[in-house]
């Protein structure tokens, strides 16, 4: 049966999906203003750099934005959205403009900067500003590292931060030079996501079995091991405020999210239905990383 020629069939499915989207989010608010980016591509034409070139320096000078905020990436269509811990709302920062679709993970600098991985292997930096893209070609980089997941953890010489790349095994990226090396082997599988804090410590997750492990950056090895309910297909995470935020799908198009505690080792999910399918998500190295009262 087609539902083109059943008006009375697509009338009620309409009814019963507006009913299902006003129902069953739980999130605190959701704001949608409008967006600089909505007017369109940059008219200027984009050339793709050549390998180890690219915009790879800061723009403005760090830590200058962003604190309050978790940075997540959605698909359908490709858009950045701030997430606030405090009070578990989004809002939408704007469609992307980069000549790519098809979203995959993201990692923030200190210099409200995402870095944005594309499923076709392109990696850009967007200026989060005003969307800006422009596109980047790390040096060195192996057929391996075609897709990644990434999170930055700032330097333990307290001079600047560190890019870290997640598939089969930890990977770290120099941000001036754009050169990648292989740091050595985790037990996180294939591809995995990332993220880091203000003091040096990075983490890996994936949602295979809600496992996020503190990583040794110099090794890969495994620190310590926790364990969240947060599984599905979907999935991305970043360290705010001295916990881990997981985001996951499970059985829908929709992230839910989840809060994970690692020294009291609770999970709590505090948004069962985002409204978005989010693929990836970041938080600079200048969030706070103890907690926030």
């Amino acid at each position: 049966m087609s539902f083109a020629t059943e008006p009375r069939v697509s009338l009620v499915l309409a009814v019963m999906m507006t009913a299902f989207v006003a129902c069953t989010s739980d999130r605190a608010a959701y704001i949608d203003p409008p967006s600089y980016a909505d007017a369109g591509p940059p008219e200027s034409a984009f050339v793709s750099p050549e390998a180890g070139t690219g915009d790879a320096g800061p723009h403005e000078v760090e830590c200058a934005g962003g604190e309050d905020f978790v940075y997540v990436l959605s698909k359908g269509p490709d858009a950045i959205h701030r997430f606030e811990p405090k009070t578990l709302a989004f809002s939408r920062l704007g469609y992307l403009q980069c000549p790519d679709s098809g979203t995959f993970s993201m990692a923030i600098d200190r210099y409200d900067t995402a870095w944005i991985l594309y499923t076709s292997g392109r990696l850009f930096k967007v200026r989060l500003d005003d969307l800006r893209c422009d596109e980047i070609v790390l040096r060195g980089r192996t057929p391996e590292l075609f897709l990644f997941g990434m999170g930055f953890s700032k330097n333990d010489s307290g001079d600047g931060e560190t890019l870290y790349l997640g598939q089969d095994g930890l990977w770290k990226v120099d941000t001036k030079t754009l050169e990648v090396g292989r740091a050595g082997a985790t037990e996180l599988g294939y591809t995995f996501e990332l993220t880091g804090t203000g003091d040096g410590q990075l983490y890996g997750y994936v949602s295979l079995n809600g496992t996020v492990l503190h990583i040794d950056k110099t090794s890969g090895q495994t620190l310590e091991r926790h364990r969240t309910p947060a599984i599905g297909s979907s999935w991305a995470f970043a360290q705010w405020g001295g916990d881990f935020w997981l985001f996951v799908t499970s059985g829908m198009a929709r992230s839910s999210v989840t809060r994970y505690s690692p020294t009291m080792k609770t999970s709590t999910v505090v948004i069962e239905d985002s409204g978005i399918e989010i693929v990836g998500a970041g938080s600079s190295t200048c969030v706070p990383y103890k907690p926030v009262q």
